[in-house]
């Protein structure tokens, strides 16, 4: 049996991030009372004040970069040359999220203090994070962890969790196999962060958790759009994957239902060879030691019906 699992990875832009109280002191290296998040999202839909509030201690101490990740599927994995430092004093105030960005003396750091300084209309903060929206999609419920907090530029209002103004980001088109694909990475963030998406065929997923086997499992579209991962299916090595060898096990490993379906089979066409066999044989052969049909033959009339 597979789940559906309502965690989602969430990118969110805000151009607002600066407000009156907004100060930016580059002797100190830091960048205070930057808004983090807020109530109302680009995107359409709100974020619950027990959401945000239970988000302030996720934020202490989260990373600040440079942009977004490369692979947004691997949001995890960032580059040390575009880190710019962390967050800081997060406190929920005025129905938002805020906190004091402590800046690094990296070049990144510096141009961050630049950008902040400058009050560039068209830079912007943006958060990356594990959320929980109700089923109809209006409102985030629960933050679940917070991944990064990124500065980025053009924080334009998005229609669907990527961000679509990034240069060379395409546009997901329902149905394409890039739809596919991040939906299945959304489910798999929501059961183990550690999960890396390996290859996607029709129906199977190979995923691995750092060291461990490669894993089968099956995915599927719901019919609210949403997409399932079932649990592990089959465990595999690179080599099976590699070969492809791992399809002749699907169905097979690590139980007997098979078998055992053979030898009902078998069992039940007995059965029928026995009763065809009392029907085939007269009497009168029988008691006189007349031949009826041998049950070589009987056996292959009963398999084919």
């Amino acid at each position: 049996m597979g789940f559906w699992n309502r965690r989602e990875r969430i990118v969110e832009r805000l151009a607002d991030w600066r407000v009156s109280g907004t100060h930016v002191d580059e002797s100190l290296l830091r960048v205070e009372n930057v808004v983090l998040a807020g109530p109302e999202s680009r995107n359409g839909y709100r974020y619950a004040e027990v959401a945000l509030r239970g988000a302030v201690p996720l934020y202490e101490g989260k990373p600040v970069f440079l942009d977004h990740a490369i692979n947004s599927s691997k949001p995890y994995e960032r580059s040390a040359r575009d880190l710019v430092g962390s967050v800081r004093n997060v406190r929920f105030e005025g129905d938002r999220v805020r906190g004091d960005i402590h800046v690094l003396d990296t070049d990144s750091g510096r141009t961050f203090l630049a950008l902040a300084e400058a009050g560039t209309a068209s830079v912007g903060m943006s958060h990356v994070v594990l959320a929980s929206r109700n089923r109809e999609k209006t409102i985030v419920e629960r933050i679940e962890d917070v991944i990064s907090v990124d500065a980025v530029v053009f924080p334009a209002t998005t229609s669907t969790f990527r961000e679509q103004h990034q240069a060379g980001e395409m546009i997901l088109v329902s149905g394409s196999y890039e739809a596919v694909i991040e939906g299945i990475d959304e489910v798999l963030a929501g059961v183990d962060e550690t999960l890396q998406r390996v290859a996607v065929w029709d129906g199977y997923v190979a995923v691995r958790a750092e060291a461990d086997p490669f894993e089968i499992r099956e995915w599927w579209e719901e019919e609210s759009g949403e997409f399932a991962v079932s649990e592990v299916v089959l465990e595999v090595t690179e080599e099976e994957l590699q070969t492809g060898n791992w399809w002749s096990r699907i169905g097979m490993d690590g139980d007997d239902d098979g078998e055992e379906s053979v030898e009902e089979t078998v069992q039940e066409l007995r059965s029928q060879l026995k009763m065809l066999m009392e029907r085939s044989t007269p009497t009168s052969w029988s008691r006189g030691g007349g031949v009826g049909l041998s049950e070589r033959e009987l056996f292959l009339r009963a398999i084919r019906g």
